[in-house]
């Protein structure tokens, strides 16, 4: 996403869980499985609804669940730093300098959150910090993603992907690309997409 920096889930300890949007009673009612259905099958179910999740979270450009992520920048950029979609807080907005020193940087002093278009900018007639920064990954935006309304199509496409995958044990239709998903599947996760304009 950045040539100067790294996106990545923040460490945490325990590791951090999902609440997802479909539960495993749900996704075994949708695929009409007996109440004694082998206990495997909730733990594939499990998977598999994580898996088409993921699926839909790449195809919309927004996360449906509430995470937590650490951007690591080598540098300011111009202007407006964008994070993940859907933004809900910054919790930690910090750099280090060429001697070592890390200095936290205060919400609406130093810099604006807009939850809009979940992005991170400097105050009005402001700019970022002019000192000399660690060579590397010196700024760190830790941010958590609030989990959106998600549209029903975008349920049913993951209903549709993991019924594919439980029933048929094949991630696609045979001989076809992840480029070429089941049409309605693939629109279906196009609903509600986050666009982002230069």
């Amino acid at each position: 996403m950045f040539d100067y920096g790294i996106y990545k889930l923040t460490v945490t300890s325990p590791v951090q869980t999902f609440t997802e949007p479909i539960t495993v009673a749900e996704m075994a009612a949708f695929l009409r499985l007996p109440d004694t259905h082998p206990a495997n099958d909730d733990l594939l179910l499990a998977s598999q609804i994580q898996a088409a999740r993921e699926v839909a979270e790449a195809h919309q450009g927004r996360d449906l669940v509430a995470k937590q992520y650490d951007l690591w920048l080598d540098a300011f950029p111009v202007d407006v730093i964008d994070v993940r979609d859907p933004l809900a807080s910054v919790d930690v907005f910090s750099y280090k300098d060429s001697d070592g020193v890390t200095t936290a940087l205060v919400e609406n002093t130093d810099y604006i959150v807009d939850t809009v278009r979940s992005c991170v900018m400097p105050v009005v007639d402001g700019s970022w910090p002019s000192a000399t920064l660690w060579p590397s990954s010196a700024i760190l935006i830790r941010h958590t993603t609030a989990p959106p309304t998600i549209d029903a199509c975008v349920l049913n496409g993951i209903r549709y992907l993991v019924a594919g995958w439980f029933e048929g044990r094949l991630p696609y239709v045979a001989g076809e690309s992840v480029a070429e998903m089941p049409m309605s599947v693939r629109d279906v996760f196009a609903i509600g997409k986050r666009w982002r304009f230069a």
